[in-house]
């Protein structure tokens, strides 16, 4: 235990910046987990469009 103790508006106080430190943490995981999103949409594409050309080009030979 502390020596001190808080008061209750020490503790609204605290309290208050808590919810903010976490509004914008998951503010900022929302804009990552969009941003990776994307990305692994756009690698899909890729590898997906890599695909077909690599059967065209096999019908081709074939």
């Amino acid at each position: 235990m502390t020596s001190q103790l808080a008061t209750k508006s020490e503790l609204k106080s605290e309290l208050q910046l808590l919810r903010q430190e976490l509004t914008a943490t998951r503010d900022l995981l929302s804009k990552d987990i969009q941003n990776q999103t994307t990305v692994m949409t756009v690698r899909l594409g890729s590898m997906i469009g890599a695909g077909f050309v690599l059967l065209y080009a096999l019908q081709r030979l074939g």
